[in-house]
């Protein structure tokens, strides 16, 4: 750890932004925007894939912001002498606790189910194997997904992977391989998943499966790794190429909110949705991260753009038991599907602001103070 700490402090970096080179306590509120606005697509995604067809494509977008932030939040502390511990104990008490409230929830929701008899000896099988694995952030491997109480959280897992190659990356200063290694990844999706079967969508046999959707199962557990190590890497590139680059202020920051949400919403003919789907995945989220990193909201959407992204991750991590239990009250009672959306939405941002509020928020805070650095930045 020594040495990594020797190395990390001869790194080359900003301090901090640059002045005018991002909003109130350094923060990229354009994307704190883009942030929320892709959360709100995987959760539509998640209660009809039919409202949001491409909502899936938000994780690369998750991916490639992730990255670009991490560096520019931590670019300059790794060479200050931040250790890889320290930085993976940050990223966990960042992540785990908002993390366990999805859980939390999903377990919740599967017992309900059990406890009004649905499902039987299976749904308690289904809740009790994979939860020792889940509760310590694992994929569980007695189940076809990896995170089978609380879907979404895949991603999660592959974001703690990213994170340790990130402290790796910026401790021994390997700067010049990241777009080699973002390359090579890129290459590889597209031929995995050109390689790939996907199994056809139980629980809507009329939605063609998307490879490039893939790493939720252990079927695609290859395809997530390489979306992952693609756009999380393509980010910490781009948080170098723009360091040094003044920020202007723009009144573009909503056509590229519009822009975002028709990308994730717009449907594609099948015979086309693959080289849509790699396009977007390979240069569309990456430039979106790029252009929302120069450019800032106007003055009166900033507290919305800033709400929308300190809600973003507690919706991600809880939106999944809300969207079922929803989507099968809609279907019971046989509301219009826009209504079951919008009452869905409605309880899912709810929900969300309070775990931000009530947990994330005040955690985010005491590490600060324990740690002594701010979270500001840290996505």
């Amino acid at each position: 750890m020594s040495r990594i700490r020797r190395r990390a402090a001869g790194a080359s970096g900003l301090a901090s932004a640059p002045p005018g080179a991002a909003g109130p306590a350094g923060r990229f509120e354009t994307l704190d925007g883009m942030r929320g606005l892709a959360a709100i697509a995987v959760a539509l995604f998640h209660f009809d894939k039919w409202l949001v067809p491409h909502g899936y494509l938000a994780v690369d977008f998750f991916f490639a912001l992730s990255g670009f932030v991490l560096v520019k939040a931590y670019r300059e502390r790794f060479a200050a002498g931040l250790g890889m511990r320290e930085f993976m104990i940050r990223r966990v008490v960042r992540l785990y606790p908002v993390f366990l409230c999805g859980l939390v929830l999903s377990s919740a929701w599967i017992a309900v189910k059990v406890l009004a008899g649905s499902g039987g000896t299976d749904a308690v099988r289904d809740l009790l194997g994979p939860l020792p694995f889940n509760l310590l952030m694992l994929p569980s491997p007695l189940n076809r997904e990896l995170f089978p109480l609380n879907g979404p959280a895949w991603s999660l897992f592959f974001e703690i992977a990213a994170n340790v190659f990130l402290a790796v990356a910026l401790a021994y200063r390997r700067r010049r391989w990241w777009a080699l290694l973002a390359a090579a990844a890129g290459v590889l999706l597209i031929v995995a998943a050109l390689a790939f079967d996907a199994p056809p969508d139980r629980t809507s046999p009329e939605f063609v499966p998307q490879p490039l959707s893939e790493g939720w199962s252990w079927p695609g557990f290859h395809i997530g790794l390489l979306r992952t190590a693609y756009s999380f890497t393509l980010g910490m590139v781009l948080a170098e190429m723009l360091r040094r680059r003044p920020r202007p202020t723009s009144g573009w920051a909503v056509p590229l909110w519009l822009a975002l949400g028709a990308t994730l919403a717009i449907g594609v003919a099948p015979v086309h949705d693959f080289a849509f789907t790699a396009l977007t995945i390979l240069a569309v989220m990456p430039a979106f991260v790029a252009a929302g990193s120069r450019i800032e909201p106007p003055p009166a959407l900033r507290p919305v753009a800033r709400w929308a992204g300190d809600m973003s991750f507690a919706l991600y991590a809880v939106h999944a038991p809300i969207a079922q239990s929803l989507a099968l009250a809609t279907a019971r009672l046989d509301w219009p599907l826009w209504l079951g959306a919008l009452l869905y939405l409605a309880v899912a941002l709810m929900v969300a602001t309070l775990v931000t509020e009530l947990v994330d928020k005040p955690l985010r805070a005491f590490v600060a103070r324990r740690r002594r650095g701010p979270l500001s930045l840290e996505g």
